[in-house]
């Protein structure tokens, strides 16, 4: 017997994926757009994703028998009791800071493909988090979980944008959300705020300027115009999701038996 999305999304909350969501497995309608970036040569160093671009546009390329995807954002926003790094601590980007979310939140998936199992016998899953090659926020945004904010988050009313964000592929339909409208209307603070100007048109992010990529991918020397920008940040940057209006606006607290915020790094024992 089918379960029904009720049930799906009660079970989900318990096991801890507060928001999901359902989309047709499908390529989404902004797929082209990978195609455009990698052209511009703005991936940077990523040279992982000019592998199999079709398997990572369109998951049923990735899983033949793809059907609907589940969406599930867990939040990692900060709650009012975190530790405020000191004078002479780097700055850790926001998702970082807890414990490893590859392993936590793809166990909570599975557990709920092992529940779909169990209600609907003989249902086929694969559970995913960002090691797979999905385009996560185009089909978090099909399952209604948010929409892509210029500075290329996805941005939810209630979380905001600072979630980690997981997926479930099943091999069966099953009725989908509708996509989220665009609410970013004229605001322009994440390409105002970004410290290196990386944000070079709404909703176009060029890796080569983003402190995000020369903390955490690149594997080469920081380029010298761009080595007095990252101040104090040693591991990604918020900037561009902290100066957001619906960020702000987010009073969802962490999940906080996972997502428990650490102090920062000490820069003095980096040196």
């Amino acid at each position: 017997m089918t379960p029904s999305r009720s049930v799906i999304a009660e079970k989900a909350r318990v096991l801890g994926l507060p928001a999901i969501g359902f989309a047709p497995a499908e390529r989404p309608p902004t797929a082209s757009a990978l195609d455009t970036w990698l052209k511009q040569e703005m991936a940077a160093g990523m040279h992982y994703l000019l592998r199999e671009p079709a398997r990572r546009k369109d998951p049923r390329v990735y899983w033949p028998a793809a059907r609907t995807i589940i969406a599930a954002a867990v939040s990692c926003a900060a709650s009012s009791d975190d530790p405020a790094p000191g004078p002479l601590q780097g700055v850790i980007a926001r998702y970082a800071r807890g414990d490893d979310y590859h392993r936590w939140l793809k166990r909570r998936l599975k557990a709920l493909g092992v529940f779909i199992q169990t209600e609907w016998p003989g249902v086929r899953w694969i559970a995913c988090v960002d090691t797979s090659p999905l385009l996560e926020r185009a089909h978090g945004r099909m399952a209604g979980l948010g929409w892509i904010g210029k500075n290329g988050m996805l941005i939810d009313r209630k979380l905001g944008s600072h979630t980690l964000l997981g997926f479930l592929l099943l091999d069966r339909p099953l009725a989908t959300d509708s996509p989220t409208s665009d609410h970013c209307g004229t605001c322009r603070a994440c390409l105002d705020a970004c410290p290196t100007g990386a944000l070079v048109a709404p909703y176009v992010l060029d890796a080569r300027r983003c402190l995000s990529f020369h903390t955490i991918e690149n594997r080469g020397p920081i380029p010298h115009n761009l080595r007095p920008l990252p101040g104090s940040r040693v591991f990604g940057c918020d900037m561009c999701q902290e100066v957001c209006p619906w960020v702000k606006k987010a009073r969802v607290p962490p999940d906080h038996d996972r997502v428990v915020p650490r102090p920062g790094l000490d820069l003095v024992d980096l040196t």
